[in-house]
């Protein structure tokens, strides 16, 4: 499953692990930055976005 919205993408995913087990899991991904700036119409909200942006990449 693939839910896609202008902030984020979430995947949902299956994973079989060596011991035959499946695990389902989500997972969620940023929109590209240049597509996320282009979304905010103030400078000081693209500020903080890109603050948290490099605190989550770090």
């Amino acid at each position: 499953m693939d839910l896609r919205n202008p902030w984020l993408r979430l995947v949902g995913e299956r994973l079989q692990k060596p011991d035959q087990q499946t695990v389902d899991y989500w997972r969620v991904e940023a929109a590209g930055l240049r597509h996320l700036l282009r979304g905010l119409s103030c400078l000081q909200c693209r500020a903080v976005v890109l603050e948290i942006l490099l605190g989550l990449a770090s």
